[in-house]
């Protein structure tokens, strides 16, 4: 009855900061108190900080998302990473569909691909591994390397459910029969291009939606694809 008979005693006082009965409550270890006043604070990015350190994710993660504050959703993710083991952390993010795209940029803008990779598996998203094995295809210089990622994206494309199956298998296939070429053969055609424009370096700008929108754009013109193969 605590919460109770403090909350009838705090109505008539004006301008009441919860968020500051919230903090007392946790620095006298009174967690389930704060969390009860956090509830009542209006203001809602004031209060991520607090369930943060109440590790209350749910909540916390909640907030940040209705925020739309990508900075905020960051800081919120790096949280629950540091503090939770990999497995925890994707469970825990199975349960916001909506947090599915800062995840992957998450992962990204902290150079964690193994950790990626095992998030999008246990989401069941083939289609980003796909894209992503795509990205590290175009991104790589060497030809084993290249099979090793090609391989990959087929392994992705046969577990992919929403996804144009036939469209992509062609394009893996015409993927695999490029690297039997050598480079050199395809710059006479390339030189006839007219339409052609100053190749820039994929190794810094690729991403796995641009590999998507390259992959439908390249299909439609073949001289794009050679370009975008065989770019150093």
């Amino acid at each position: 009855m605590v919460y109770e008979d403090l909350m009838k005693i705090l109505q008539n006082i004006e301008n009441i900061s919860y968020l500051e009965i919230a903090k007392k409550c946790i620095k006298y270890n009174k967690y389930e108190l704060a969390e009860k006043f956090l509830n009542n604070e209006k203001s809602v990015l004031v209060k991520i900080p607090q369930y943060l350190q109440l590790g209350k994710w749910d909540k916390a993660l909640e907030l940040s998302l209705k925020s739309y504050d990508l900075n905020v959703i960051k800081v919120v993710l790096d949280k629950i990473y540091k503090v939770e083991e990999p497995d925890n952390f994707n469970r825990i993010l199975s349960n916001f569909p909506q947090a599915h795209t800062a995840v992957i940029n998450y992962f990204k803008s902290i150079g964690r691909p193994k950790e990626l990779d095992r998030y999008l598996n246990r989401q069941k998203d083939q289609e980003e591994l796909l894209f992503i094995a795509l990205e590290n295809f175009f991104k790589s210089q060497d030809k084993k390397e290249r099979e090793s990622y090609l391989a990959e994206a087929k392994q992705h494309l046969n577990s992919a459910k929403n996804i144009d199956f036939s469209f992509y298998k062609n394009y893996l296939s015409d993927l695999e029969n490029s690297l039997k070429f050598k480079k050199t053969c395809f710059e006479p055609e390339m030189k006839r291009s007219k339409n052609v424009v100053e190749p820039v370096q994929l190794s810094t700008v690729v991403t796995s939606s641009a590999i998507k929108n390259l992959v439908v754009s390249s299909f439609e013109d073949k001289s794009s694809l050679i370009l975008i193969l065989f770019f150093e």
